[in-house]
């Protein structure tokens, strides 16, 4: 899991998170917008590390990842995708 990082600014807005539970399902909200293709959430708060409280969320969604560093998937993942350097424009 990764260490939240600590507010450097505490002038900058964080953002309003509101869950609404359905029985066993629940909807999020950010900012007052909801978002779409949550399968699962997690709150944890660890005050021995941060005093701030961590929302994870997982999301089913189409990932676009701009970066120009992307770290090496693990196995089995690994077996599924190949370097874009490898493959020619044709093949893509």
């Amino acid at each position: 899991m990764m260490t939240p990082k600590k507010i450097i600014n505490e002038n900058v807005p964080t953002a309003k998170v509101k869950i609404i539970s359905e029985g066993g399902n629940a909807v999020v909200f950010l900012d007052g917008v909801k978002v779409n293709g949550v399968i699962g959430y997690e709150v944890i708060h660890d005050r021995t590390k941060t005093q701030i409280p961590v929302l994870r969320l997982n999301i089913q969604s189409e990932l676009d990842i701009e970066t120009g560093v992307i770290p090496e998937l693990p196995e089995p993942w690994n077996l599924c995708y190949v370097l874009k350097s490898s493959v020619s424009d044709s093949q893509a």
